[in-house]
């Protein structure tokens, strides 16, 4: 399958995303948000693709999640552009993370700008990268709550979600 062709499929005629099955399918493939606000992303745990985008299947044909989440709540999906993240994360859905534009806009946001600092090098970090390994330990281990680990390092549950599906 082409991958570029995914970027911009356009949604099947006739098909109806509010269809109530298939919501409750797309949501199901979603990190449970009730404790994120709008700032957070909003991550897919469903399958991706090798780029780490969220993708779904409708009638027998791969979407990516990110441009079906921005149908769903913005409406107004332009065919011909990119869903974009200004998170750069791209396994997130929130629709406040994504905008649409061109190939080449896309490649020079913030991209060029600021660079990603992952880890330990971002200034804003509140983990270091042993804290994150051992995180991950416990996550393995299944044996604390994600909600006690993020009391015990004193970050948001969401921080452990992200570490638990990165």
């Amino acid at each position: 399958m082409n991958l570029f062709a995914t970027k911009f499929r356009k949604i099947p005629k006739g098909f109806d995303l509010n269809n109530q099955e298939f919501v409750k399918r797309f949501w199901s493939h979603v990190e449970d948000i009730s404790f994120l606000v709008d700032e957070d992303c909003w991550n897919w745990i469903g399958g991706k693709s090798k780029d780490g985008y969220g993708r779904i299947k409708i009638l027998h044909v791969m979407y990516y999640a990110n441009r079906i989440s921005y149908h769903l709540y913005k409406r107004d999906l332009d065919e011909n552009l990119l869903v974009c993240h200004k998170c750069d994360n791209p396994s997130c859905i929130n629709p406040s993370h994504l905008y649409q534009d061109n190939d080449k806009g896309n490649q020079n946001t913030g991209r060029v700008i600021k660079p990603s600092y992952k880890g330990e090098n971002n200034p804003a970090s509140k983990l270091t990268n042993v804290q994150v390994l051992e995180i991950k330990e416990l996550l393995k281990n299944k044996l604390i709550k994600q909600i006690e680990i993020a009391k015990n390092f004193n970050v948001s549950k969401a921080t452990i979600s992200r570490i638990k599906y990165s």
